[in-house]
């Protein structure tokens, strides 16, 4: 008998507020934030909306507040946002329907474009799997890149592909809440869009 799999978007499917916007508020202070806005939303508005190209606009934005940065300060922030944070942002019903997954012993896996330093904490607490976006770095310190293709629209497919061979896994559930998730939610016997 083989395996079932669930597969999970992160920002909006299981949580009520998009957690790169509240990690860089949480790890930057307010002030620092609303200035970064200020700064950034005519490109997030042209790169995210209007050329669909939400990769560059993240890129931007990370790469003026943290290059240069530690990997050991930002993996610290990263756990205490985890903590701290995160917990605060959970829907009930989707930790809800991970647990049921998990008891079913079916493989649990979140699937985002968001980044590994603050996922990775939370998903290693439950013991499940994290397929996501990395930040490169070289020599201890924040590049400014990304050590992967942000994990967002057919590259959440690609991802889990790469990882798994879903042969093997019977019945798929996903979930998901917005375009950047067809993807995802194609890969699926039970697609649930918005569930939560």
């Amino acid at each position: 008998m083989k395996q079932g799999l669930a597969l999970f978007d992160f920002d909006g499917t299981i949580t009520s507020k998009d957690s790169l916007l509240e990690f860089i508020k949480f790890a930057s202070g307010p002030a620092r934030f609303i200035t970064t806005i200020a700064i950034f939303s005519p490109i997030i508005i042209y790169y995210a909306f209007i050329k669909k190209d939400g990769e560059f606009a993240k890129k931007k934005v990370l790469s003026f507040l943290y290059k240069g940065k530690s990997e050991t300060e930002l993996r610290q922030l990263g756990n205490s946002f985890a903590k701290k944070i995160l917990p605060t942002m959970l829907f009930p019903k989707a930790m809800a329907e991970i647990q049921k997954h998990i008891k079913a012993g079916r493989k649990v896996v979140v699937v985002s474009a968001s980044l590994e330093i603050w996922l990775k904490p939370w998903t290693d607490s439950l013991g499940i799997e994290l397929l996501c976006t990395k930040m490169q770095f070289e020599n201890g310190k924040f590049s400014g890149q990304f050590a992967t293709a942000n994990c967002n629209g057919e590259e959440k497919a690609n991802r889990v592909k790469a990882s798994m061979d879903l042969k093997d896994y019977s019945p798929i559930y996903a979930y998901g809440n917005s375009s950047g998730d067809d993807a995802l939610l194609a890969l699926a016997d039970y697609p649930h869009y918005r569930l939560f």
